[in-house]
């Protein structure tokens, strides 16, 4: 009898175990959404969001997002149309994020429509954002991010044309004390004192490509390293021979915004070109079925040119550190290599030469 009962306990913890594995592990983040952002898995995310995640897992999702500064994340939730505002009376994660330095994160929401007034300190966001954020995002950010306050019922804060002061500010400061000017206005979309601009409309992607490969684009602007501007950039990777754009999608590296000018390409200043040399086995992850996901070490070599005149700025080898866990599930059927992050690498190598605030 007890050893029918250790049997029946046994299949039972069994079952308990395997339950945890597959679905458990969501349940105690609060569903597959929220588990997402925590893990860092947009592609689970993607697939929770399709399967109609419920609205209080998708906003639990989008509050973990803010508080982790996950943009992609957070932009996934918001084209979901997630509300970008929290339930509770009083709290507003535009301020948190600000709070916490993160203003491309206060920007996104703002862009989609958060309420400022339900903030239950909505007149210090102003000077809360400069005084917190003025490291970590061009003036032009700054400026976008005020102005969409005041456009949303918040009066102009003395206090934070004082923070501008004290932080040598200048652009900020003029924005703040006259926020309806025209020129004030424009400077949020093109930051004046920025190196000279390319011809509007005249640079493609293909043309940008080509500096890989020795071409030079005249019609692209003139590197000019600047201490509060960032060079506009743009990068490709090495790919069966050809030079590829990644995105800035999943498995892109995380390279901050404000470094790129996807609307108008003319403005590009430096091109990075990234190839992978090398390619060695460090980890096999098997999965049911046989199939097998091989974890590479690369060895990188990534070389800076400037776009206008495809001379080499500078040149890095690096070799990025392979994750070795593997994931309990294979996601995607034809997956065959995992490739190691090279984002935090890249960024160091690139930010002296870009300029601008790191």
């Amino acid at each position: 009898m007890k050893k029918k009962i250790l049997i029946v306990l046994g299949v039972l913890l069994a079952g308990a175990v395997v339950w945890f594995i597959f679905h458990g592990r969501y349940w105690v983040e609060g569903g597959h959404a929220p588990w997402a952002v925590i893990n860092k898995r947009p592609d689970v995310l993607r697939q929770a969001i399709a399967d109609g995640a419920s609205k209080k897992s998708l906003r639990l999702a989008l509050a973990r997002a803010v508080g982790r500064g996950d943009l992609v994340s957070l932009k996934l939730l918001l084209d979901a149309k997630v509300s970008p505002d929290p339930r509770r009376k009083g709290f507003c994660h535009a301020h948190s994020a600000i709070y916490f330095g993160r203003l491309e994160v206060t920007r996104a929401l703002l862009e989609a429509g958060a309420d400022v007034r339900l903030c239950g300190k909505a007149k210090e966001m102003m000077r809360d954002a400069i005084d917190r954020g003025y490291r970590a995002v061009p003036q032009g950010t700054l400026i976008a991010i005020i102005a969409q306050l005041h456009k949303r019922g918040l009066p102009i804060d003395p206090r934070a044309i004082e923070a501008a002061e004290r932080h040598k500010l200048e652009r900020v400061a003029a924005f703040l004390r006259n926020p309806e000017a025209a020129s004030a206005a424009a400077a949020s979309k093109a930051p004046a004192g920025a190196a000279s601009l390319g011809k509007p409309g005249s640079v493609s992607k293909d043309d940008l490509r080509g500096v890989c490969a020795g071409k030079a684009v005249p019609t692209a602007a003139p590197y000019k390293k600047q201490r509060a501007f960032a060079a506009k950039l743009f990068y490709f990777r090495k790919h069966f021979d050809k030079w590829r754009w990644p995105g800035t999608g999943p498995g892109a590296p995380s390279l901050p915004r404000w470094w790129f000018s996807f609307k108008e390409l003319a403005n590009t200043q430096l091109v990075a070109c990234v190839d992978g040399t090398d390619h060695k086995t460090a980890e096999r992850c098997r999965y049911r079925g046989g199939s097998v996901i091989e974890k590479l070490a690369v060895n990188y070599v990534v070389t800076l040119y400037e776009a206008k005149t495809a001379k080499k700025v500078a040149s890095h080898k690096f070799t990025p550190p392979v994750d070795e866990r593997c994931s309990l599930i294979k996601f995607g059927k034809d997956s065959r290599y995992a490739y190691p992050r090279i984002g935090k690498a890249l960024r160091a190598f690139l930010a002296p030469h870009v300029g601008g605030p790191q």
